[in-house]
């Protein structure tokens, strides 16, 4: 598991959260720039795509409850959040006692799960 803790300016240090991706975070992540390429056929059009899930995850640090609660789905009633960028949906947990943020998946919000 990778732990990513990034530094902003301003604020407390200690109201901050920890995010933690797994592997297969960076792999979905992965695979959503691939696939923006693919149907773009433009790297910058995939790049920005890439910052702007990185960008919301790295949010969670400061606004851990911004993401709505999951209501529908494998990940509905069981105290997950989800933020959508564009048409994909990033579902996670947060572990307040801890200040924690686990990110468990981003998928294509068009999709099944």
């Amino acid at each position: 598991m990778h732990v990513r803790h990034w530094e902003n300016s301003g604020g407390n240090i200690w109201d901050k959260y920890t995010v933690k991706m797994f592997p297969q975070e960076y792999r979905d992540i992965d695979k959503i720039y691939e696939q923006a390429l693919l149907v773009s056929n433009y790297a910058d059009n995939a790049i920005a795509l890439a910052e702007k899930l990185e960008k919301a995850i790295l949010s969670l640090e400061e606004q851990p409850y911004r993401g709505a609660e999951r209501k529908y789905g494998f990940y509905a009633f069981k105290g997950y959040r989800q933020l959508t960028v564009e048409n994909y949906i990033i579902i996670y947990e947060v572990f307040e006692n801890e200040k924690v943020v686990a990110v468990v998946t981003v998928k294509y919000g068009k999709s099944e799960f």
